[in-house]
């Protein structure tokens, strides 16, 4: 009988893990504002989440994932509390482009594959003082120069990346509570004059509110001022221009208050 051969192309591999946790979040929990350079996965155990990011409000329900790419400012409240399972990690392979800017409500099988890797690093960790450990390393820091055991948690994640990827209900679950619309509407005007020197009061007046509302929406979507919230969007979009090798061409710096 002649044999054959099946190639294998790997679409996606997780080459390194940043943080691994699970929390239960009190109610009224307000998580700052953060960006890093690899991605970040939140999946709600219990209750529900809203999660901004990238000029998106997000409300986030039991059963359902979201992801925030490499550079994506984003922010996490729970204002009647929630169980969150979160794990960030740095991927390779064209399929991770898959997974920008989406929330999946997981089906069951998928809710099996969190729930098994879940279950495997806390019964790893079972003889851990998990307190003694910095929150967002606890499944992680005790094994962190074992290889097997990071593959195991790697080849979870990847499981999960590709059933989603093959058989996924990716879902739009927008805020449209009127402060989150006009967070989204500056937002977009920042990106839209990325390259200029705009005020905080242009862009309110685009949004035809006033400058103390607009404050006030960005302390609560972002966590930080207009101001800080523009410099780190001409950062990244000079990031990005550097990456792809041509000229900036605008000091990141030239924004006005």
């Amino acid at each position: 009988m002649p044999w054959r051969e099946y190639n294998i192309d790997n679409q996606i591999e997780i080459v390194r893990l940043h943080s691994l946790f699970e929390e239960v979040l009190s109610v009224g929990y307000d998580f700052p504002g953060e960006k890093h350079d690899f991605w970040e996965c939140v999946y709600v155990v219990s209750g529900s989440v809203r999660a901004s990011g990238d000029g998106q409000v997000y409300n986030v329900s039991a059963g359902e994932i979201i992801f925030h790419k490499p550079l994506e400012f984003h922010k996490l409240t729970a204002e009647n509390g929630a169980g969150i399972f979160i794990f960030t990690f740095t991927p390779e392979g064209t399929l991770i482009d898959y997974f920008k800017n989406k929330i999946f409500r997981l089906l069951p099988e998928q809710q099996s594959i969190i729930q098994e890797l879940i279950r495997f690093a806390q019964t790893r960790n079972k003889d851990t003082d998990l307190k003694k450990i910095q929150r967002e390393f606890r499944y992680i820091e005790k094994f962190k120069d074992d290889k097997v055991y990071l593959q195991i948690i790697a080849a979870y994640i990847k499981l999960l990346l590709l059933s989603l990827y093959d058989n996924s209900r990716a879902v739009l679950a927008f805020d449209n509570h009127p402060d989150a619309l006009v967070y989204k509407n500056a937002v977009s005007y920042m990106n839209n004059n990325i390259r200029k020197s705009i005020t905080t009061a242009e862009i309110a007046s685009y949004c035809s509110v006033s400058l103390a509302t607009l404050k006030r929406i960005f302390d609560k979507y972002a966590g930080i001022s207009i101001h800080q919230y523009f410099l780190k969007l001409k950062i990244n979009a000079a990031s990005e221009l550097l990456k792809s090798g041509r000229e900036t061409g605008k000091n990141p710096s030239s924004f006005k208050s």
